[in-house]
This record gives structure tokens, sequence and C-alpha cells, in this order.
């Protein structure tokens, strides 16, 4: 129940252009999915995997400092961007500029688990020469890609927070 009001909460605080965003996530994933041959990924597949596994535990514990620097942060500007309302209300409460990066870190940080997840788990159900294990690795590649744009999102709403008044 925590995860759906988690993944509500950070859907409600995007714009439109949270949608742009995932289009292009989802075209450079599916984009690979076309150009890639079966018979030349399964030689590949451990490969990704392995680099798969890297990239999103780096991210994970990235994106976990990132939450705990800003929530102990003790910065005058930090403290601000508490009572900056971003003009969305959630629960019968005025959502702040600081409120929409911690609901932000949350998710991202439950992106990267379910990524983590997916790439341990699914391969035991799928055969590395399957067609759909293309496509299962080109949605774990989507879901990194997202990650990726998230923290780019967040490093810069942290970076105009801390450096600008």
């Amino acid at each position: 129940m925590k995860l759906i009001i988690l993944i509500f909460d950070f859907f409600k605080t995007r714009k439109s252009s949270y949608v742009l965003s995932l289009a292009v996530c989802a075209f450079i994933s599916a984009f690979i999915a076309y150009i890639l041959e079966p018979s030349a990924f399964k030689n590949y597949v451990g490969d990704f995997r392995s680099s798969i596994l890297t990239v999103t535990g780096i991210l994970l514990g990235f994106t976990i400092s990132q939450l705990a620097i800003f929530i102990s942060g003790g910065n005058q500007n930090i403290e601000l961007s508490k009572s900056y309302d971003i003009g969305v209300e959630l629960w019968n409460r005025k959502i702040s500029l600081f409120d929409k990066i911690i609901i932000t870190l949350c998710y991202l940080i439950v992106v990267q688990i379910l990524t983590l997840l997916i790439t341990f788990i699914f391969p035991l159900f799928i055969s590395d020469d399957c067609v759909n294990s293309i496509y299962l690795h080109c949605f774990i590649l989507f879901l990194v890609i997202h990650s990726l744009f998230m923290i780019i999102s967040i490093a810069l709403d942290f970076y105009l927070i801390v450096s600008k008044k």
C-alpha cells in the first residue's frame, strides 16, 4: 500500500515534460531491441547483466547518499525549499520543492531496487537464447535510462536549491 501511495505521489508531482522523458527512454530501449539480433545477443547477455547490476548498484548507492545529504543538510536554501510551493496539493497539503525532491528520490530508490530484482530473478525463468530475453533486457535498460534521467533531474534541482536563492 505504501508503494502505491509513493508512486501516486510521484506522478502527481510531475509535469507533462515527464512523459517526454519516458518516451525518450522507451524509444532508446525499443531501438536497441529492434537492432539486436538474438544470436549475437546470446553471446553478450552475461556481460550485459553484470554491467547492469554494477551500474544500478552504484546508482542506488548514489541515490541513497543524495537522500541522506538532502534530508540532513543544514543549508539555508534547503530550509527555504521547504516553504517553496510548487503548486501541487497532495492529501490536503501543499507540496513544497523539498517534498517533491524527497518523493522523487524515494521513487527512484524503488525503481532501482526493482531493476536489481528483475535483473537477478527473471533470468532464472527466461532462457538467454529466447527472443523474450531481449525484450526483458531492453526493459531493464529502459529502467536504467529512466533512473539516469531522474538522477540528472534531481541533481539539477539540488544544485539550484543549494547554489541559488
